[in-house]
């Protein structure tokens, strides 16, 4: 553990201070985003039902291809954390809200009109997969070599 004394002080004049102490054993990437949340900016995910859902601009820009999808969100570091995964079409299913427009219950607007890839692939014709349609809460076969829009998840929140 590393303890530092923070001091604000304005025109000369302590105002107060406090101890921050840092546990050395957290990653860099955890204490970035440690700093990240204590000031107070949108974090870049949201916690529905027992999973944290990746909830940044990243969500609307990312397009790819399913397994490059995979791929994406296996390498993902965010929020500190780098075990995010490619969610299944029922995790998915599960973020949608028949009774509001949109249907998706993440309330950032990120990739609300969006299509988005799922880890699920077409037992009937393994050259497809399946996604889902936040407005509108379909679901969908695409061909995995087509490119959608990726969100990506992990567990144990």
């Amino acid at each position: 553990m590393l303890k530092q004394l923070l001091c604000i002080t304005l025109l000369t004049t302590t105002l107060f201070c406090i101890e921050i102490v840092i546990d050395t054993s957290v990653s860099k990437e955890r204490k970035n985003f440690i700093q990240y949340e204590i000031l107070g900016y949108q974090k870049p995910y949201v916690v529905l039902d027992g999973l944290m859902w990746q909830d940044n601009t990243e969500t609307e820009t990312v397009q790819l291809d399913w397994n490059s999808a995979k791929e994406y969100c296996q390498n993902l570091k965010l929020a500190g954390y780098d075990d995010w995964f490619l969610p299944d079409i029922n995790q998915l299913k599960s973020t949608v809200d028949n009774n509001k427009e949109p249907l998706i219950k993440i309330e950032s607007g990120y990739g609300i009109l969006s299509v988005y890839w799922s880890s699920s692939a077409n037992v009937l014709d393994s050259k497809f997969a399946w996604l889902i349609q936040f407005y509108s809460g379909n679901t969908l076969g695409l061909v995995k070599l087509s490119k959608s829009y990726v969100r990506c998840a992990r567990a144990g929140q």
